[in-house]
C-alpha cells in the first residue's frame, strides 16, 4: 500500500526544495537564548560585522550519543551546562524546541526521550505518541515501498539488497531481504564508519592549511568561527558538490575579498609573500579534490565491499543520504561494483529517503491510530540478525549463559529461553542479570567487553522446596525493545522488565 504525505523544503535559510537544514543552534553570547537554528545558525557572509552578543555556532551535538573516538567526539561550549555529559542532552533539547524532531543517526532512545519531553513534544517520556527507527531501517523501507523501485528492481520476493547510507558524519550500511508483503529481513550484521561527508570538508581544511599555514587555520577556527564555516559552504557549493572526477576541473578560490578575508591578517612569512603575488587566489585543481575525496570514498568502498562479501548475493545497491548525491562518490562505487551487482541505484531525492521511510514505518506500525482501515498492513520489519551475544550471570564466578547469540537471525517478538534455579537452599529471591557482549563466544561475565544491559528480581517464596524451584527466563526481541519475562514455575508468578533495543538499532 503506498502512504500520502509531503516532504517540508521551506527550511529558513536553504534555497527552495532542499530537504533538510543543518543540525545547528546560534545562541547569545551567555548560552541563555537561542538566535538562530538550521541553515540560518551556520553560515556568516564575511561582509557583515560581526555583533560581540553572538556566540559561535554549536554543530555536532548529535553525535555526541554515538561511541566515538576521542578526537572525533564534539567540543561543545562549557557555557552550555555545567556538566560535561548534559551539554549535548541541552543542545537537543533546544534544538527539538525549534525544529519539531530531530532523527539522530545514533539513537540511545533514553536521552532522546528525555530531551523530546523536556521540549514539549510528548506528554510523559515513556509516551507511545513517540516511536524510534533507524535511519539505515527507513531508508530500506522508503526503497521496498516506492513503486518505480520495487516493480523495476525488486520484482521477486527473498530479492537481496544493500542500503548505503551516506550521510554528513557516518555511513552505515545493511544488507535486507524483501519478503512477502512488502515486509524486510536482514541478511548482513549492520557496518558503519565515520566517514560521510564533511570529513571531506575536513581534509579542505587539512589542505588550505598546507597553504595559508595550519596557524592561521587554528587561529580562524579559534577567533572566527563563523567564517571559517562560510568558507566551508562555499568549498561544498563550488566544488564538493559539483565536483566528478573531471580531470579538467579547476577553481579559482578567493580568499581576498570573496570568501574569507579575515583569514589573511593570520597568514605570515613566505605562505603570505606567496599569496600576495597571486592575489590571493588559491587554484584548487583536480587532483587537489581528489585527494581530499578518495580517502573518505576509500573507506566507504571497503565497507561495500565486506557488506558484499558476506551476504554471497545482492541484487542492487541503493545509494541514500545527502552524500550519495555526490556524482564522484556514485561514479567510483559504480566502477567498483558495476560486475558483481547488477542495479547500482540512487533513489529520487535520497537526501529524503531516510525521513519518508520513517513515516511510512510509523503509519505501518500504527495504522488504526491514524485512521487507516486495511487489513493487510502489517509491521514491516520481519527479522534482524543480533549484532550482539545475549546471556545471563550464573553461578558464584559470574559464569556467562549464552541465551542468544551474535549472529542469530530472529524473527520479531521471537524468544530465547532458558531454565534456571536457586544457587543455595535458603535463597528468597533470584536476581537475574542480564548481560551482553559483540564477542560470539564468551565464559564470564567479567571478561573485558561484556557490559550489563540490566536487572529482573523474581520472588522465591516456598524456601522450604529448596533447590526444586526452577525459574523460566526468556529474552524477547521486538521491533524496538528487548523484553525479559520469568516465570516460577512453582507457583505461576510472573515478571517481567523491558530495554530498550538500542544495542541492536
Amino acid at each position: 500500500m503506498n502512504f500520502d504525505y509531503h516532504t517540508y523544503n521551506l527550511w529558513a535559510g536553504n534555497a527552495y526544495g532542499k530537504f533538510k537544514t543543518n543540525t545547528v543552534l546560534r545562541y547569545d553570547s551567555e548560552f541563555k537564548e537561542v538566535l538562530a537554528w538550521g541553515a540560518l545558525g551556520l553560515a556568516k557572509n564575511p561582509g557583515r560585522r560581526r555583533s560581540e552578543s553572538v556566540s559561535k555556532p554549536v554543530e555536532l551535538f548529535k553525535l555526541a550519543l554515538g561511541n566515538l573516538p576521542e578526537d572525533l567526539k564534539p567540543e561543545l561550549p562549557p557555557k552550555l551546562h555545567l556538566q560535561t555529559e548534559q551539554r549535548h542532552k541541552r543542545a537537543i533539547t533546544d534544538y527539538l524546541q525549534k525544529m519539531g524532531m530531530l532523527l539522530p543517526l545514533f539513537k540511545p532512545k533514553k536521552v532522546m526521550r528525555e530531551c523530546a519531553f523536556k521540549a514539549n513534544l510528548i506528554s510523559k517520556v515513556d509516551s507511545d505518541r513517540l516511536q524510534f527507527t533507524t535511519e539505515r531501517k527507513a531508508a530500506a523501507i522508503y526503497c521496498i515501498t516506492k513503486k518505480s523501485l520495487r516493480d523495476n528492481f525488486l520484482k521477486d520476493s527473498d530479492t537481496s539488497f544493500l542500503i548505503v547510507d551516506c550521510g554528513g558524519g557516518t555511513v552505515d550500511l545493511t544488507t535486507r531481504k524483501l519478503l512477502s508483503n512488502c515486509e524486510l529481513g536482514e541478511v548482513t550484521e549492520r557496518s558503519g564508519d565515520f566517514c560521510g561527508s564533511t570529513f571531506i570538508d575536513k581534509e579542505f581544511l587539512k589542505f588550505l592549511g598546507k597553504i595559508v599555514g595550519d596557524g592561521a587555520i587554528k587561529l580562524l577556527r579559534e577567533k572566527h568561527y563563523g567564517e571559517m564555516q562560510y568558507m566551508i559552504q562555499e568549498f561544498c557549493s563550488n566544488i564538493k558538490i559539483p565536483y566528478t572526477g573531471d580531470d579538467q576541473f579547476t577553481y579559482d578560490f578567493d580568499l581576498d575579498v570573496e570568501i574569507c578575508p579575515v583569514l589573511k591578517q593570520y597568514v605570515l612569512g613566505e605562505a603570505k609573500t606567496s599569496l600576495e603575488e597571486k592575489e590571493w587566489i588559491v587554484e584548487i585543481n583536480n587532483n587537489d579534490v581528489k585527494e581530499m575525496f578518495d580517502p573518505i570514498v576509500e573507506r566507504i568502498i571497503r565497507l561495500i565491499k565486506v557488506q558484499l562479501e558476506n551476504s554471497h548475493t545482492c541484487s542492487a545497491i541503493f545509494m541514500v543520504g545527502g552524500f550519495s548525491e555526490s556524482k564522484y562518490l556514485q561514479n567510483r562505487v559504480q566502477t567498483e561494483f558495476q560486475d558483481k551487482v547488477a542495479h547500482i541505484l540512487v533513489p529520487p531525492e535520497p537526501t529524503a529517503a531516510v525521513v519518508r521511510g520513517a513515516v511510512i514505518y510509523g503509519l505501518r506500525m500504527n495504522p488504526s491510530f491514524y485512521n487507516i482501515q486495511d487489513p493487510s498492513i502489517k509491521p514491516i520489519i520481519k527479522n534482524r540478525i543480533l549484532k550482539f551475544t545475549y546471556g545471563v550471570e550464573v553461578g558464584m564466578i559470574s559464569r556467562f549463559s549464552t541465551l542468544a547469540k551474535r549472529g542469530t537471525t530472529t524473527e520479531v517478538n521471537q524468544k530465547f529461553n532458558g531454565t534456571f534455579v536457586p544457587l543455595f537452599a535458603y535463597q528468597s529471591a533470584m536476581k537475574f542479570r542480564i548481560f551482553i557482549t559483540q564477542k560470539h563466544e564468551v565464559e564470564c561475565c567479567l571478561e573485558e567487553g561484556v557490559e550489563l544491559l540490566g536487572e529482573l528480581l523474581v520472588d522465591l517464596p516456598d524456601i522450604d522446596l529448596g533447590l526444586d524451584r526452577k525459574v523460566k527466563f526468556s529474552l524477547c526481541f521486538g521491533e524496538e525493545e528487548i523484553k525479559a519475562s520469568a516465570v516460577n514455575s512453582t507457583n505461576g508468578q510472573n515478571y517481567h522488565t523491558v530495554f530498550n533495543l538500542d544495542t541492536e538499532s
